[in-house]
């Protein structure tokens, strides 16, 4: 199962293609898309069709329109789409996001999860030093287990940077490769 779902209750297909292709730009691929149609007589399918391959996603279609009478209901049946993925992102049907920015959640998520371990810490840390003794061990081994997670989250956040920057230079590497036997190619061409 994905960390994250995000969520895109649909209407209007005006920018929805710009939607999906900035989703399938996410250098961390980590996430479901999940789609409530709202009854739109815009034709949503043959765009999610598209982007079916580089994306997770699941599309419904709903026969009642809700979003143009009660807006969050059309959000709650969009939500209850979702796979009880730890996170949730309720996205439009005209937002974009960068190419890193699932990523960056990610990151600041394990951040945050550095901060927590760390308060809890410091003061069992204190104690420790002052008596020599570590009476709350239970709040040690949460900060332990919480300070582990979240470097766990980093070093695979780096990693998977280093992955997608490493496949981007070999790509590059065999376009080039591509062009320079094109260019041999019709200069042979020329000269024959």
């Amino acid at each position: 199962m994905k960390k994250l779902a995000i969520v895109i209750p649909a209407y209007k297909v005006d920018f929805f293609e710009t939607v999906l292709f900035s989703l399938a730009q996410q250098t961390c691929k980590d996430f479901t898309v999940y789609i409530g149609e709202d009854c739109s007589r815009d034709d949503f399918k043959s765009l999610i069709e598209q982007y079916s391959k580089q994306l997770d996603i699941v599309y419904r279609r709903f026969e009642v329109n809700f979003g143009g009478h009660d807006l969050v209901a059309q959000w709650n049946r969009c939500i209850q789409l979702t796979q009880n993925e730890p996170w949730l992102w309720l996205f439009s049907d005209d937002d974009i996001m960068g190419p890193r920015c699932v990523e960056c959640f990610f990151n600041t998520i394990a951040i945050i999860l550095a901060i927590i371990s760390g308060i809890l810490l410091i003061p069992v840390f204190n104690e420790f030093v002052m008596t020599g003794l570590v009476p709350r061990f239970p709040t040690l081994i949460v900060g332990m287990f919480g300070l582990l997670a979240a470097l766990l989250m980093f070093i695979a956040g780096v990693i998977l940077s280093n992955q997608l920057s490493e496949n981007k230079r070999d790509f590059e590497y065999k376009l080039v490769m591509v062009e320079n036997l094109k260019r041999g190619l019709k200069k042979d061409e020329r000269d024959n």
